[in-house]
């Protein structure tokens, strides 16, 4: 949690900056759209893992009481670490182009 949140603070003051530059009259809307594209990712993410994971959308069995039981399949459950890794692997990619692509509007004076 203590990584997730030096990240998140460390990622977002260059993303307000450039944001900021390029709205300079609505910095307000410059900052809900920043925010909402962190709703939007996890929507997008969502959906992934579960095409990856449950393509079949295969209900558990949770009527056991058994603690070696699995709620899916094995089937289901091996999907798990290659879902994971397109989702790393996807978000390093995005993070990558993102880095690349970021840039601050040429015409704004920060005062």
């Amino acid at each position: 949690m203590v990584i997730a949140c030096s990240a998140l603070a460390l990622a977002l003051p260059p993303l307000f900056h450039c944001m900021y530059s390029h709205y300079a009259n609505n910095k307000s809307l410059a900052t809900g759209a920043a925010i909402c594209s962190f709703g939007f990712g996890a929507i997008f993410w969502n959906a992934l893992m579960t095409m990856l994971i449950n393509p079949d959308n295969t209900v558990p069995d949770i009527e056991t009481i058994d603690p070696n039981f699995n709620f899916f399949t094995n089937e289901i459950s091996l999907r798990v670490p290659r879902a994971t890794n397109v989702m790393y692997f996807g978000s390093g990619i995005l993070f990558f182009l993102g880095a690349l692509l970021i840039s601050n509007n040429p015409e704004y004076h920060d005062d």
